[in-house]
Order: C-alpha cells, then sequence, then structure tokens
C-alpha cells in the first residue's frame, strides 16, 4: 500500500504560497522547505490556515441554512 503523505493546513498553506512565487519570499529570498522552518513560524503558518479554515467552514454553514429549510 502507498504511504499517504497527509499535509497540515498550514503547510498545505506554505507550500501553496511556496509554489506561487516560485520558492521566494516576498523580497526574492529562497524560501526553506517547510520541515526546515522553525516551529514558531510553523505554528503561525497553521494558525493564518486554521482561521481561513473557520471562517470558510462558517460560510458554508451559512449558506446551508438558508438552503435547507427548518
Amino acid at each position: 500500500m502507498p504511504e499517504l503523505n497527509i499535509k497540515s493546513p498550514g503547510e498545505l498553506a506554505y507550500d501553496g504560497y511556496r509554489d506561487h512565487t516560485s520558492g521566494k519570499t516576498w523580497n526574492g529570498y529562497p524560501m526553506p522547505m517547510w520541515a526546515d522552518l522553525p516551529p514558531t513560524v510553523r505554528h503561525a503558518w497553521e494558525a493564518g490556515a486554521q482561521a481561513v479554515r473557520r471562517e470558510t467552514l462558517a460560510e458554508v454553514i451559512t449558506m446551508l441554512k438558508k438552503e435547507v429549510p427548518a
């Protein structure tokens, strides 16, 4: 069986940013791989990704409540 590589929301967000910027920071420096980031930076990416996840879930719940009669 192939091994699953499940990424956290923060890592997915970081990888998306990294891919979109060709692996460069906003000021042109190379971005390290996720595993090479200090824990404080990884935690910050996780916090940002979780905030987006919460907001998205709240929007979906609101839309579903409008579609499904009580």
